[in-house]
């Protein structure tokens, strides 16, 4: 087992649980089940999780600057979950750009980790790529680390467009706001299709997040009327990443 290992698994229990409690939270404030918990209350459960997700983070660290890489990350992504409640529940006097900027540092992040497993797997000789095929662990955290930084790319590119819509008189269809997850759902499939059968496996893990994305479309069009049922697929995500982490860790 992995050196901090036994006490990252023993975090991410509680870690995993506030995920979920906090998923819960924003469903049922969505459909007004709790109308008279204030949106600081809703999104509580998420400051624990995300301290929790660094901690397990720190666990792993090898140098001081992967350290301060995950400071960096982990505080923005702090940031804006503590300042979008205190807009929504306090009608806060600054513009929404400035609830925005932490949540844009923390996608910038990802998206340098998604340039930087590029560069490290396009640096392989041959021979080695074909060695990395066969691990199939150091595969699939690759495959997982340029995955979800593309979703975080897709995710800056749609804010900034919501930005944009509400700037503009006439606004942008949805449709049009909507395009960088277009990008997502054609790469996913894409991908998908030109697999190996050796390694489509790896892609179940992607499964979940483009589902999601799915239904939140749907919903945003008005052909889900249950916010619940959009976030199904999150659920899988968390538990799909619980049982990734511990058979990284165990194997």
């Amino acid at each position: 087992m992995r050196k901090g290992g036994i006490v990252a698994c023993l975090v991410l229990w509680p870690v995993a649980c506030a995920y979920i409690i906090a998923t819960v939270f924003f469903c049922m404030k969505l459909s007004n089940r709790l109308q008279d918990w204030n949106w600081l209350k809703i999104f509580s459960p998420l400051w624990g999780a995300i301290g929790g997700s660094f901690f397990i983070f720190c666990c792993f660290c090898k140098q001081i600057s992967e350290v301060l890489w995950g400071i960096c990350t982990f505080a923005g992504l702090l940031t804006f979950t503590i300042l979008l409640p205190v807009k929504l529940e306090y009608s806060w006097t600054y513009p929404w750009v400035s609830v925005f900027i932490p949540l844009w540092i923390f996608l910038g992040f990802m998206i340098f980790l998604r340039s930087d497993k590029r560069i490290n797997f396009e640096a392989r000789t041959d021979e080695n790529k074909n060695r990395y095929y066969r691990n199939s662990d150091d595969y699939v955290y690759q495959h997982l680390s340029i995955f979800y930084s593309t979703v975080a790319t897709a995710i800056l590119c749609y804010t900034i467009l919501e930005f944009v819509n509400q700037s503009l008189a006439s606004g942008l269809s949805i449709h049009i706001r909507w395009i960088p997850f277009y990008y997502v759902w054609f790469i996913f499939v894409f991908k998908f299709l030109t697999a190996t059968l050796s390694m489509v496996w790896s892609y179940f893990y992607e499964i979940p997040v483009v589902i999601f994305l799915m239904l939140l479309y749907l919903y945003l069009l008005d052909y889900l009327k249950q916010i619940a049922v959009v976030f199904i697929p999150w659920y899988f995500v968390l538990i799909a990443a619980f049982i990734f982490f511990h058979l990284t860790i165990l194997f």
